[in-house]
């Protein structure tokens, strides 16, 4: 049986109470979840401060716990994240220029968020099963000050969006779980992840698959162990071409949604950036 579940972050942070947001639900012996947000990418690498200035973390508090998801700061007033991880939300808590989910660290930035728009299709798995249009912006009250911690990821040109990715190596950062029902890690990690090769993710499904792709688990230890991967907690978080085109990094996806094992070999699938760019540009005026 396989779970599905949208990798957003839950978070027990400087005393917070923290809680799994997995909601579950049997679907043809199949179960989905949209996530939390407060564990790590499996295996990974610690960044080190303003390795990924454009990393946002976005949370927002019920009355028992606090749930988190990552996003990506695309211009001096917008961040983009899964449309999972706010639905819902008048409003989030958006934090700048840290690595550190638990501490405040210098010039690190937060507020809380003036406008919050899902892409109008968005379905999560309780009404189709899979994720689909699953992407989010998020608007911040006032610009910010760019600087070494805060920059802006560029958005993939329409060229860029056309052309194929497959078997493309890429960036994901995030502060997920490090492995299936892991512990919060409240430091930002990172990995390197390749796309999947066409017909070899069985996630991808429906009339909206071509705004969708997979990344494989990486096993730079062998077959046996775990893998590279994202988990629980890496909703909304980019995922980075490593190839610089334009000379500049480019943000190809952000984190949707996996299997319920983390690291194991199960492909994890990515809202595809550039099939959105048009719907980016009517609400916020940016383009790639």
């Amino acid at each position: 049986m396989w779970a599905l579940f949208g990798l957003g972050v839950l978070a027990a942070l400087a005393g917070e109470l923290v809680a799994s947001i997995d909601e579950e639900e049997d679907y043809d012996n199949e179960k989905f979840s949209e996530i939390s947000s407060d564990k790590r990418i499996t295996r990974g690498h610690h960044a080190h401060r303003g390795q990924f200035p454009h990393q946002a973390s976005l949370c927002y508090s019920t009355r028992q716990r606090n749930h988190c998801c990552g996003g990506s700061l695309i211009s001096n007033q917008w961040v983009l994240t899964a449309a999972h991880c706010v639905k819902g939300r008048n409003s989030v808590n958006v934090k700048l220029g840290s690595n550190r989910l638990d501490i405040k660290e210098p010039g690190q930035i937060a507020f809380p968020s003036s406008k919050i728009i899902p892409h109008h299709l968005y379905k999560g798995p309780t009404q189709d099963k899979y994720f689909h249009h699953d992407i989010a912006l998020v608007k911040l009250p006032k610009a910010v000050r760019y600087n070494n911690l805060i920059k802006p990821i560029r958005l993939p040109t329409n060229e860029e969006a056309m052309s194929k990715h497959h078997g493309l190596w890429g960036q994901v950062s995030g502060w997920g779980a490090n492995h299936t029902g892991g512990d919060l890690y409240p430091k930002l990690k990172w990995t390197r992840l390749p796309i999947t090769q066409p017909g070899q993710c069985n996630l991808l499904k429906g009339p909206y698959a071509h705004t969708q792709f997979c990344t494989d688990t990486v096993d730079y230890k062998g077959p046996g162990t775990q893998g590279h991967d994202v988990c629980s907690g890496d909703s909304g978080s980019p995922y980075i071409a490593d190839h610089h085109l334009k000379n500049t990094p480019v943000q190809l996806g952000l984190v949707s949604f996996s299997t319920g094992r983390c690291g194991v070999g199960y492909p994890s699938v990515f809202t595809h950036v550039g099939s959105y760019l048009p719907w980016i540009k009517h609400h916020t005026g940016i383009s790639g």
